[in-house]
């Protein structure tokens, strides 16, 4: 390198490392160039682009210094250029969106470094243009990213943040400014990608009038003690309000058997009274395997049972115990028996099933999740 002095206003800012990592703010240390003037040269190019001292350039601008230090170096290509800037800004504190910057050159450097490997002829490596191979870990590592997989979860929240998604981009700022991590950011966004699979607009009610109705609303939690506890990592859900505002196509006298757990009782009541339903009675499902809770650990779910109109209650042959036992299956899954027992209770009804898994015999099913 050659040690010179420039005028500051001969000099121009990297436009790489404005894209990089903006405008920076140079209020920390303006004072301190005021006092004792630029201690460390700035390294600029021969055509006066700077590729490090940003900040110091600002402050000489500001403080209307005539010369300031600095060092010319010369690289041998386009490339070694960029590679420069990064170096000189790795030990810097960056932000995420400054960290997804750098990524996106780090990537785009060794796409152009294989194709002139190509070009001379010279073997590669297929695992150095991989996505999932170790180029992935090798920019992870070099920006600061704890491994690839989060580089991949941070790429889809920057992609989408870039695309114009609303959500994404106020993630991008709560990860910028330390309030969520990228995780976390990753899972609320595909929490919310699974939610827009519940569409009654492009998943319409089946039409017609059913006077017997089952349903097991995909509930949305509060509280979870971690992202990866919830629900919504699941299945998608919809809020209390949503679940309310369903036009269910249930006849003048109908009955409603609605899933309940626990927490959500209250909420149930609610739903129930929404669809035009009075509340009768329960029974209770023992899932003879305790499960996860707050208060008790939940072994149980609750089958409410609430009518319209004037439809009967089952006859007395037809009642069946309060108490269904079977043992718990896959997340959130009913037992099997529930079917038999409401064919049994309302053996004429015509039936519906409301977020329904899988297409029954006799029964009309609505849900996002049918196999």
């Amino acid at each position: 390198m050659d040690l010179q002095t420039r005028n500051p206003h001969e000099l121009k800012p990297h436009p790489i490392s404005t894209a990089l990592y903006g405008d920076n703010h140079i209020d920390d240390i303006l004072e301190s160039i005021r006092e004792f003037g630029i201690l460390t040269p700035l390294t600029i190019t021969p055509e006066n682009l700077i590729i490090s001292g940003h900040r110091r350039w600002r402050s000489a601008i500001t403080l209307e210094l005539k010369q300031v230090p600095v060092e010319v170096k010369t690289y041998d290509n386009e490339l070694a250029e960029k590679r420069g800037i990064l170096e000189f800004n790795r030990q810097r504190e960056k932000t995420f969106s400054q960290k997804m910057n750098e990524a996106e050159l780090i990537k785009s450097i060794i796409t152009e470094q294989a194709n002139l490997r190509e070009i001379a002829g010279k073997k590669i490596d297929p695992r150095d243009t991989c996505p999932q191979g170790r180029t992935r870990d090798k920019v992870a590592k070099e920006v600061g990213i704890s491994s690839g997989r989060t580089l991949d979860r941070a790429g889809k929240i920057w992609n989408k943040a870039q695309s114009g998604d609303e959500q994404a981009k106020e993630l991008v700022k709560e990860i910028d400014t330390g309030d969520k991590t990228i995780n976390r950011a990753f899972t609320e966004l595909a929490i919310a990608e699974k939610r827009k699979t519940i569409d009654t607009t492009a998943n319409p009610l089946p039409e017609g009038i059913f006077d017997v109705l089952y349903a097991d609303p995909p509930w949305q939690y509060e509280f979870s003690e971690t992202i990866t506890r919830a629900v919504e990592n699941q299945y998608p859900t919809l809020s209390l309000q949503e679940i309310k505002d369903l036009e269910i196509p249930s006849a003048e006298s109908s009955v409603l058997l609605l899933w309940a757990t626990a927490p959500k009782l209250t909420e149930a009541l609610e739903v129930m009274l929404a669809w035009g339903f009075t509340y009768r009675t329960n029974a209770v499902w023992d899932k003879e395997i305790i499960g996860m809770g707050y208060w008790f650990r939940g072994q149980h779910e609750l089958l409410l049972v609430g009518v319209k109109g004037n439809y009967p209650a089952p006859s007395p042959e037809n009642r069946i115990s309060s108490v269904i036992r079977e043992r718990r299956s896959n997340h959130s899954a009913k037992p099997e028996k529930v079917y038999d027992i409401i064919e049994k209770m309302f053996p004429h009804g015509k039936y519906l099933e409301l977020f329904s898994r899988c297409k029954r015999e006799r029964w009309e099913s609505w849900g996002n999740q049918i196999g």
